[in-house]
């Protein structure tokens, strides 16, 4: 066999073997996604939709959701490394924190001014944004935002707050201190002479 004949032989034998190679390796076309479709779980009876008793948080790696009545809580208690409180801003919830560190001491007398200002209202010209959670931004500028002040390893620098917990669900008095790596929740009515006391692992 001539040196011409064994270079054609050659090429015949590497244009074999890359098309083999080549139907042995097909392209695989994935299909683009179609999406799901959810109907949001938002209302709790026949109130209607601007008025939705549920918070719906939606889980689109699972097309899953869960629903949670807006007014089934008040306060939330972080538990990362901080010692945080927000309050339920889904229901217009406001506070304003006080000088006072002693709950027996605070009376309805306290909240005459507040009430007569519309100083913890929303809306129709009350209120301010002093007195609310942020609703926007990032987790550490939520957090940073908080009315309620970081919660203290020194009692003594944990004030009392009066919260509006939104709509015609009343004032109530509160103040939290740190339990360990928890938080106590003490509480109570505007009027009532004593509280209550909460303790919140975390």
């Amino acid at each position: 066999m001539n040196k011409f004949t064994q270079l054609i032989t050659l090429l015949c034998l590497a244009t074999a073997f890359a098309a083999c190679k080549k139907d042995s390796d097909p392209i695989i076309e994935t299909p683009a996604s179609t999406g799901s479709t959810l109907t949001l779980n938002g209302l709790i009876g026949s109130e209607p939709g601007p008025s939705a008793g549920n918070s719906v948080f939606v889980d689109f790696s699972a097309d899953k959701q869960t629903a949670v009545a807006r007014n089934s809580w008040d306060l939330g208690f972080y538990s990362g490394a901080d010692f945080k409180v927000i309050l339920n801003h889904t229901v217009g919830a406001t506070a304003i924190e006080l000088a006072e560190t002693d709950l027996t001491k605070i009376t309805a007398a306290d909240t005459v001014a507040l009430a007569t200002a519309g100083t913890l209202s929303l809306g129709q010209g009350e209120g301010g944004f002093k007195y609310i959670d942020p609703v926007d931004g990032d987790a550490s500028a939520y957090l940073a935002g908080t009315v309620i002040k970081t919660i203290s390893a020194t009692d003594a620098e944990n004030k009392v707050y009066i919260v509006n917990r939104g709509g015609t669900t009343g004032w109530q008095k509160i103040r939290v201190i740190r339990a360990g790596a928890g938080y106590t929740l003490q509480y109570a009515k505007i009027t009532e002479p004593f509280w209550l006391s909460l303790l919140k692992p975390v």
